[in-house]
């Protein structure tokens, strides 16, 4: 397990299992199913599972490696979603801050569907779903690294703004970012960053725009050095 990650009993035959800001955890479920939770987040399942089915809630992010079992089928609530899976690998990230719900597929298949639409995934394949509408967007998966890059400390970013990169690094690291202009929210980059300390990760940012940061304590200021 990794540091700051605690389970704990909620309430008789109900299990959940968080992580801290800053931190991630592996668990393996009742059924053989190995789950790795990002930080922030919570999953929530029934000490014993349905004879009929394997069901699971989410809040934040996890990677699944569900365990084969062709007569339970796996889901994961999440948001408005479930998630339907059977023998396969897949991340789900929906935090309850965030604008979408995104299920990226590595191996086997899997279902998402809210209250009206069903979208069906197959390997390399990823599917957003966007709250306010509640509509679906399927698309290939460029880089499959993004399945699971924060299990292996990795940042990958594709035209995702300053306010988006910060959002992250908040739950990563477990800090407070302030912008010094609401324009440096809307600045864009994209690029993979490696197994970096939160230093590392505003100098390389700063490497393509012109940007200054401030470490102190547990906040991070980020301002512009263009007058």
């Amino acid at each position: 397990l990794f540091p700051y990650t605690t389970l704990f009993r909620s309430v008789p035959a109900e299990i959940r299992l968080l992580t801290a800001r800053g931190s991630k955890g592996e668990f393996q479920l009742p059924d053989g199913t190995k789950v790795w939770l990002n930080a922030s987040s919570r999953l929530t399942y029934p000490e014993t599972f349905d004879r009929r089915e394997r069901r699971v809630t989410l809040e934040g992010e996890a990677y699944f490696e569900v365990a084969k079992n062709k007569d339970k089928r796996f889901i994961v609530c999440c948001n408005d979603l479930e998630i339907e899976a059977l023998g396969t690998t897949f991340d789900v990230k929906g935090y309850c801050d965030d604008h979408s719900v995104t299920t990226l597929l590595a191996e086997g298949s899997v279902k998402v569907s809210n209250k009206t639409d069903v979208t069906l995934l197959k390997p390399g394949e990823k599917v957003e779903y966007h709250k306010n509408k509640q509509t679906f967007t399927k698309s290939p998966i460029s880089d499959m690294r993004e399945i699971d890059f924060w299990r292996n400390n990795m940042l990958i970013f594709n035209s995702s703004s300053l306010a988006e990169i910060a959002t992250t690094l908040e739950r990563m690291y477990g800090v407070k970012v302030v912008f010094d202009s609401e324009k440096l929210k809307n600045v864009l980059f994209s690029g993979t960053i490696r197994n970096s300390s939160l230093h590392n990760v505003f100098y390389i940012i700063s490497l393509t725009y012109p940007l200054t940061y401030e470490l102190e304590g547990d906040t991070v200021r980020i301002g512009s050095s263009i007058n």
